[in-house]
């Protein structure tokens, strides 16, 4: 099967034209098959949030316009013109606009199946399924390196397994004196489903722990926790998994708390 053409551009929610800001919400595309869109019509807690000083109603009432707008497009676009009606169809609607709602310049790519390829563009560009939790805690260690950077710290920290011949873990940021050993964590907690933020945080604290009654790790080890998750069910597991940290005497601090994060690492 030969890969075929498609263009597309991606969907953008910008209420203020003043800041620029935008949140990506959908793709509309184009291709030998004719045009066709997605928009995010599930997770809109995520864009609501992110413009919290704006009435969730606007976006909610745009999204409902544009989806109105496109299925009349599409359906005029896919049982009429030729290819070049088509495109000139496809280049009209992605002009640049300062609205509510406008497109990102259109990209291509080959393809070999044109709706899958709108599901792939999508999920990447909207749903942005690389950002693994794995992916976030490199972020945030990033982060961190960057903080101890500034401070002139990076240089006594490093990556380093601790642990005995039983047991070992592996810490991004080891300081290892004849003062004892300091360790710092970056964790990510803001998940979606609190069954995965109480998962991730109490496999922590068994770690944590493990490696405390193994008197390899004592009490200076500083994680640095991501912001609250927007889900309330998310959010109650993650402040019970930080009662649990202070429980067992666990110092963590926000990621982006830099003043608290140099004061560790100095000591």
């Amino acid at each position: 099967m030969n890969k075929q053409l498609c263009r597309y551009a991606i969907i953008r929610f910008t209420p203020f034209v003043e800041t620029e800001e935008f949140a990506n919400i959908g793709v509309f595309m184009q291709s030998p098959k004719g045009l066709q869109f997605k928009l995010e019509l599930r997770k809109q807690a995520r864009i609501t949030h992110f413009f919290d000083d704006l009435n969730p109603d606007v976006f909610r009432q745009a999204l409902r316009e544009l989806k109105q707008e496109l299925e009349r497009i599409c359906e005029l676009g896919n049982y009429g013109p030729g290819t070049k009606q088509l495109e000139a169809l496809f280049n009209e609607v992605v002009r640049p606009r300062e609205t509510l709602l406008n497109f990102s310049d259109v990209k291509a790519g080959l393809y070999l199946d044109p709706v899958k390829a709108l599901d792939d563009v999508f999920s990447h560009f909207v749903r942005r399924n690389f950002v693994t939790p794995e992916y976030k805690e490199q972020a945030m260690e990033k982060s961190v390196r960057g903080i101890l950077k500034e401070a002139d710290l990076n240089g006594l920290y490093k990556r380093k397994e601790l642990g005995d011949s039983l047991y070992k873990m592996t810490f991004p940021f080891v300081k290892q004196a004849e003062s004892g050993t300091r360790a710092i964590k970056p964790l990510h907690l803001a998940y979606e489903k609190a069954t995965d933020v109480i998962n991730h945080g109490g496999q922590w604290l068994f770690k944590i722990n493990e490696l405390r009654n193994r008197n390899v790790l004592g009490e200076n080890l500083l994680l640095t926790l991501d912001s609250e998750p927007a889900n309330h069910d998310a959010k109650d597991a993650y402040h019970d998994i930080k009662r649990r940290f202070q429980r067992d005497c666990i110092a963590h601090t926000e990621n982006s708390n830099r003043n608290e994060i140099l004061t560790f690492a100095r000591s």
